[in-house]
């Protein structure tokens, strides 16, 4: 039956890749998404303290595709709910017990710089409006607030974002100071002339 979900889900998230203004809630088995991240973290956190004890190489494997399917719902809730994602996202304590070679598949505590990229989509009756930030280097992060902006922020302002990051995510409580900090130019990069 999970491999049954899996594959819808595996291709549901296809779907939402290749169309990404929609959401595929619905096609989530139940008891919901932060349910299933909750228990995947369970489940890997058991498997990891068995992997300690054992240093099983065949536990490596386990752990690394519990820890895809894990991420595979945790960018699913970023996109659909910031602030759930906040708060099923991993500890630094919880982290820190885990194996270093599932860093790649774990979200952690991060801090970016970059130029702040907005994006508003316009239609008949709505509008969606996305936030990037883009380094020096042109490698771009999607950024998502738990809590929306209330400023109106635009694109072309370099920016320092703390939060939650998960890949090309990362996800901010708040638009605040805190959270995204508007940097001089002189600490960045030399403006454009």
């Amino acid at each position: 039956m999970k491999t049954h979900w899996c594959l819808i889900f595996a291709l549901a998230v296809l779907w939402g890749v290749l169309k990404p203004d929609v959401l595929v809630a619905d096609q989530i088995p139940e008891p919901g998404v932060e349910q299933v991240v909750e228990k995947l973290t369970e489940t890997l956190v058991e498997e990891s303290t068995v992997y300690h004890q054992t240093s099983d190489p065949q536990g490596v494997e386990s752990l690394h595709s519990l820890a895809k399917e894990r991420k595979t719902y945790l960018e699913l809730l970023i996109r659909q709910d910031p602030t759930t994602f906040l708060r099923v996202a991993l500890s630094r304590q919880l982290r820190a017990s885990l194996p270093p070679v599932l860093d790649g598949e774990l979200e952690s505590s991060v801090m970016r710089e970059g130029m702040l990229e907005v994006l508003i989509e316009r239609y008949a009756n709505e509008s969606h409006t996305s936030y990037w930030i883009a380094d020096q280097q042109g490698k771009r992060w999607s950024i998502s607030f738990a809590t929306p902006p209330r400023l109106g922020l635009v694109s072309g302002i370099p920016v320092r974002a703390k939060g939650i990051g998960l890949g090309e995510y990362i996800v901010l409580k708040s638009a605040e100071p805190e959270f995204l900090e508007f940097i001089d130019w002189g600490t960045w990069m030399v403006p454009p002339s």
